[in-house]
Parts: C-alpha cells; structure tokens; sequence
C-alpha cells in the first residue's frame, strides 16, 4: 500500500525492528468533537496494524481519557500521564507473556 503508515512499518520491519503502535486521542475527541478526517485515519491505521499483526493501543477511541485528563492542547496533565502509563504497562506485560509462551 501507499503511504506513511505502510511505508515506515515496512522500513521497521526491514530492519528487524519490533513495532508496537499508539494511537492518541486528542483534546478534541475527548471534548466530543472529533473530525471526520481524523476517525476515518484512525480506522484505516487500526485496519492496516491489525492485517499486519502490529500490535496496537488504541487511545483514541478510549471514552475514559475525558477533558480532566489534558494540561494544554493536547498534553496530558499528572492524571492522564498516570492513567496511559498504566495502560501500557499492562499492554506491554501481556504482549511480553504472549511473546515468551509462543
């Protein structure tokens, strides 16, 4: 395929280089105002990642990341640092136990 995406996951993979993907939710989709542009993006990447079998965290489409989560734009503040750090310590555990009992 043609494009960003495609064409860096490819130079990863050529390199022998592990991807893991995360897609951030901006300020704007947190507040409830999400572009068309911007889900229609996020749709065809989580489709591309999943054929490929790039393994993903979608925060994009995570309804617990609100306003109270942002400092300014689309910088998380403590609460919402704290709340994706944790949400990729638990994704990277399980990938690691899956990667070690295959």
């Amino acid at each position: 395929e043609d494009g960003y995406i495609p064409a860096t996951s490819d130079a990863f993979k050529a390199a022998d280089i592990q991807q893991v993907i995360i897609i951030w939710r901006p300020v704007n989709v947190a507040i409830g105002n999400p572009h068309t542009v911007e889900d229609q993006f996020v749709a065809d990447s989580l489709r591309f990642f999943s054929q490929q079998g790039i393994p993903v965290i979608n925060l994009y489409d995570d309804s617990s990341i609100g306003r109270s989560f942002f400092a300014s734009g689309d910088h998380y503040n403590a609460q919402g640092r704290a709340y994706v750090t944790d949400l990729l310590g638990e994704f990277l555990s399980e990938l690691i136990a899956e990667e070690s009992d295959s």
